[in-house]
This record gives structure tokens, sequence and C-alpha cells, in this order.
């Protein structure tokens, strides 16, 4: 495969992340911050992310250091991320991303590099007077759209139309998404290109606000599949059960925390079906 393809692929792999990132939660609103969407207390200003594949040994959970990445992540006094940089599992850079915002705080532009410092995307925002997300442009590295989203809202500011171009300005795709009085997403409805119905996705809340049901719905309306989650008294979430439409469970995965002096966690291990999978630890600094 050629290197540009391959940044080509990287590169829309990594808008996808951005985008979902930004958008993809079950709220509405975009966070004020990037802190609580990496679920971080206090005034954090640096965030080192380390994720290991691990295996029971003799009662012990030990990691494979052979299949294990790190995202570090800059913030500024604001929680907004400044730089991401993720690395591949020898410790080699993989890529990095550079924050701007404008002077009302929003995200501006990201641009993306390769290892070698090479340019290969950058993405545009653009908001309405009321501060919502309204178009994003993605380019790559020579500067040619490859893809375009655009937003709608309603009075309260809950986004309820997402609209999605190819690089030649054709609509490829079309969302709308439904809302409770808390501006949460209640109900996603998905459409194809050509106006016929995609899946439809239900969203249910406890009362923090915390996700705690998804349903998934076939285009005929009939359900495909369910995913629970539970929290524990903290809010920190402990399970992730995925039904089949029949009740039948495909997976299990449940949470154990270790936490800082601040109230963050700084080690989580994830168990599928009770048997240990991944490990992640984090290193927090925070302002002074």
């Amino acid at each position: 495969m050629k290197k540009d393809t391959k940044s080509q692929i990287v590169f829309l792999i990594t808008m996808f992340i951005v985008i979902f990132s930004l958008l993809g939660s079950c709220t509405s609103k975009r966070s004020e911050n990037e802190w609580s969407d990496y679920d971080l207390i206090g005034e954090v200003k640096s965030l080192k992310e380390f994720s290991y594949s691990v295996v029971e040994r003799f009662g012990n959970i030990e990691k494979d250091n052979g299949n294990n990445s790190e995202v570090d992540v800059i913030f500024n006094r604001r929680g907004r991320i400044e730089e991401k940089s993720e690395y591949q599992s020898d410790g080699s850079l993989y890529k990095k991303s550079f924050y701007k915002y404008d002077e009302k705080g929003n995200l501006g532009e990201v641009n993306y590099y390769q290892s070698d410092d090479t340019l290969y995307g950058k993405s545009i925002f653009k908001y309405n007077k009321e501060g919502n997300l309204i178009e994003e442009c993605c380019f790559n590295s020579d500067g040619r759209i490859e893809y375009k989203l655009t937003y709608d809202y309603d009075d309260s500011g809950n986004q309820v139309k997402e609209n999605y171009y190819l690089s030649n300005d054709t609509l490829a795709k079309k969302s709308f998404y439904k809302y409770d009085n808390r501006g949460n997403k209640i109900e996603s409805n998905y459409y194809n290109y050509d106006g016929s119905k995609g899946i439809t996705v239900s969203y249910r809340y406890n009362y923090k606000g915390d996700p705690v049901e998804e349903k998934f719905y076939n285009p005929n309306g009939l359900l495909h599949k369910k995913i629970a989650y539970r929290y524990d008294y903290d809010g920190s979430k402990v399970e992730k059960v995925q039904f089949q439409f029949d009740g039948t469970i495909d997976y299990k995965y449940t949470y154990k925390y270790e936490f800082d002096d601040k109230g963050n966690w700084i080690k989580q291990t994830e168990f599928e079906d009770g048997i240990p999978k991944e490990l992640v630890e984090r290193e927090i600094k925070y302002f002074k």
C-alpha cells in the first residue's frame, strides 16, 4: 500500500475519532471541556494513558507487553485539549494532533501530523452565534476536502440533525436526534444516501444522567441488540453487558479501579466474562 494511501486511511479514521469524541456522547451539548470526556476531576494539566492486553497466570494479572499503546494529552487551564500524541506498542510516535481555539473558546481547527511531522490532514469547525457547532470540514494534506458535516439545532440548543457529505458535496447519509427535557439524547435515527431507513438507537439514563441502556433496532423496527451499563456509587462504570435480540448475552465486561488522592482513577482493569482482558494505567499531572 502506498504511503499516501496509508496516510489517507489514518486521516479518515482520526477524523471519525475526533467527531465521536466531540459529538458522539448521549447528551446533545458539547462538553465545556475535555476533562469530563476523559472522566477527569480537577484541573488536570496532562494525561498519559497506557493500555495493555493482559493474561492471568497463577492467579496474577500480567501485562502482555507486545500488545500495548500509549496516548498523551495536554490540556489548557480551561480543560480543552491543546495537543494529543499517540504511540505504537514499540514506543515510537504514531501520530500527533494540535488543537486551536477561537477567542470564545470554541474549537476552530485541528491539525494532524504523522510521526515525521508531515501534515496529513486538517479539520475546520464553524459555529453559529449561539456557539453551536454547525459545520465541520475535513481536508487532506493537499487541501482537498475529504468530507463535510453540517448540524441543525432546536430552540433549546439540542443537535437534532446531522448531514454527512462526500468530497463532491453529495449527501451520503443523514441522522436525526430526539431529547428529553434534561437534554439527554433519547433516540437516534439514521438514513442512507437514498433516503432509506437505517438503524435506530434508543437511550435510557439513571437519575444522575449516566446512560444505562442502549437499544439498537434494524430498519424494519425489530430489536437487533441491547447494551446495558451499571455504575458504582461514585459514578464509575463497573459493568457493560451486550444482549442479542432474544436476550441471550453476547458478552459481559466488568471493571475494577484504583484512584489517586484527587479522586481520578489511575488504574482500570477490564474483565470479559470474568477473565482479565485489558489494563489501563494513567499518569495524571495537575496545574498548581
